[in-house]
């Protein structure tokens, strides 16, 4: 009997470890947006730990006026785990100066698709990546890394409004071709 509780003692020290390691605040500024009017029917992560930044109609504009530094958007309906968090700011670390973007599967209920496909897509021919393709050139705002000079460059043009293609685009024709896209940060689109 002693030794099931001092491996049971040795397992709870354990998890307890990993909890406190995995939920590390990051060196990066995190926000979660959220549309204004949540469709109807549409599941969302319930996140009290993240700022949130209001949207209306899919329109970031707003969002990205309100920026004053580099940050991460996470859209409410894409889940991770605290270890994909860490790992993404580790990447984005290394390069703050450039977009990093993760991975996760649109489904057919919102792409009319036969089957799913990455988020992410290609600008020549345009179409969605392939599971590990490095790079994409046009890039949904689910899971972003923002720099602000990213940010600041795109905002003197103008826009009325804003979304992840518009944004994307003119990422390519301005900024740079390439955006890496981290496929070791495991998340979950709740949108299926």
């Amino acid at each position: 009997m002693e030794d099931r509780e001092k491996r049971f003692a040795n397992d709870m020290r354990d998890k307890q470890d990993l909890t406190q390691s995995a939920f590390r605040d990051p060196d990066i500024p995190v926000y979660r947006t959220f549309p204004r009017n949540m469709p109807i029917g549409r599941k969302y992560v319930h996140d009290n730990r993240t700022p949130k930044k209001m949207m209306t109609e899919y329109d970031y504009l707003p969002v990205l006026q309100e920026l004053d530094e580099s940050c991460i958007l996470i859209e409410w309906d894409i889940a991770y785990e605290p270890d994909a968090m860490n790992t993404f700011i580790e990447y984005c670390m290394a390069e703050p100066e450039r977009i990093h973007v993760a991975p996760f599967r649109l489904w057919p209920i919102s792409t009319a698709l036969e089957g799913p496909v990455w988020v992410h897509r290609h600008w020549e021919p345009m179409w969605w990546i392939n599971r590990y393709d490095p790079f994409c050139q046009l890039f949904g705002f689910g899971f972003i890394y923002l720099p602000i000079d990213i940010v600041k460059k795109y905002l003197e043009t103008k826009p009325e409004r804003t979304d992840d293609t518009v944004f994307s685009k003119w990422h390519y024709l301005n900024v740079q071709h390439d955006v890496p896209v981290h496929w070791s940060v495991n998340l979950t689109h709740l949108h299926w």
